[in-house]
């Protein structure tokens, strides 16, 4: 038997909660203290109260929960520590009970949902817009480089595309299960022929909108748009084709565009409807509709930086008796979980049916391509 005498016991136990207490005390801190960050940022309020035990990070949240996607960026960019395994998530209408730690699963903690703001907020220029990128729409305002092969030379068979746009929201107002938002949208669309030297520009379209989104239960949103499009040829188009110069449309017009979508799970099927308010030329008949669905994966690669994705985009147009022009896309997400608000999309997409670009509309086209997408 080890007889400790009275100042060596104390020099024994001084040392040991020094050099051995201590420091877990500081990581549990600290990980207490980066999840508490992170619980700010996504959950914007206070009402949240955090516990730690020993890999597992509990958490009690007053209020309904948060989309799907957005509970797996909350619970990923807490995981990024990676003293943290697992996230366990409790919901209550207000404070009550102490809180209670269940035994944690894989699945608990990968697939729990959790909570939404729980006081109202009026935001000017927030940081994410309510309604995301349809990512297979070809005329969402976005920032886009791309290459397309198309079946036929219609106007061209090697085409560079390109866009510039952007969906900014200027003012939110969010509480428990509802959100508000006014935005502008506004973009160019432009079509190169690159098959000779030197490169001919095809068409260019312009677009800016005005829109109102609202938001129900973080999952339901619907967005009204007025916007005008106005549509112009290339002058080096029209040199090499002098019989376009009696065949080209000023087309340009205004419209009133509904769109709404509903997220289930990693999936978002959307549906809208359009009417043409003014036109140019007059004949154009104004009536449209359109519908499709968005996959994003819920699993990540590449140290959480990528994740696969896909969607389908049909667009109907009265003027081209209703007949549908189909585009698809699949491809690969670059995010950062820190700061998510942007995604980096590397895409193959296929379309098939009359042309969406502006005055070539009366024009049927089939085309596969690749291209690099920066947008929400």
């Amino acid at each position: 038997m080890i007889n400790l005498k009275p100042p060596l016991l104390c020099k024994f136990i001084l040392i040991n909660v020094c050099f051995i207490h201590t420091p877990s005390l500081q990581a549990s801190q600290f990980e207490l203290g980066y999840a508490q960050c992170v619980v700010d940022d996504v959950f914007d309020g206070d009402k949240v109260e955090l516990t730690i035990e020993g890999s597992c990070l509990f958490i009690r949240v007053y209020g309904p929960p948060l989309s799907p996607e957005q509970t797996h960026h909350a619970i990923e960019r807490i995981k990024k520590n990676k003293q943290i395994k697992k996230v366990v998530i409790q919901y209550e209408e207000k404070p009550a009970a102490p809180f209670k730690k269940q035994e944690p699963s894989e699945e608990t903690a990968t697939d729990t949902n959790l909570q939404v703001r729980t006081e109202p907020k009026s935001e000017f220029l927030p940081q994410t817009p309510l309604y995301s990128t349809p990512i297979a729409d070809p005329r969402w305002p976005k920032f886009k480089v791309g290459y397309q092969l198309h079946e036929k030379n219609k106007f061209g068979k090697n085409i560079f595309s390109l866009a510039f746009g952007e969906n900014v929201p200027l003012y939110q107002y969010t509480s428990n299960t509802f959100a508000a938002e006014a935005g502008v949208q506004a973009g160019l669309f432009g079509l190169m022929d690159i098959s000779h030297n030197p490169t001919t520009l095809i068409n260019s379209d312009y677009f800016v909108g005005f829109g109102i989104t609202i938001e129900h239960w973080r999952k339901w949103h619907n967005l009204l748009q007025f916007s005008h499009t106005s549509s112009h040829i290339g002058d080096e188009l029209l040199i090499k084709n002098r019989s376009l110069i009696k065949e080209r449309i000023n087309l340009s017009y205004e419209q009133f565009r509904w769109l709404s979508g509903y997220k289930i799970m990693d999936y978002r099927p959307f549906a809208g409807v359009a009417y043409l308010v003014h036109k140019d030329p007059s004949s154009v008949k104004p009536f449209s509709f359109e519908y499709g669905a968005d996959y994003l994966s819920p699993k990540k690669y590449f140290d959480d930086m990528a994740r696969f994705f896909s969607g389908v985009h049909v667009y109907h147009w009265q003027e081209t008796n209703y007949t549908p022009s189909f585009s698809a896309a699949i491809g690969l997400q670059l995010e950062n979980q820190l700061w998510d608000s942007r995604k980096l999309r590397l895409l193959i997409e296929y379309s098939n049916g009359h042309s969406r670009e502006g005055q070539f509309y009366k024009y049927k086209q089939q085309y596969i391509g690749t291209a690099l997408v920066l947008s929400y």
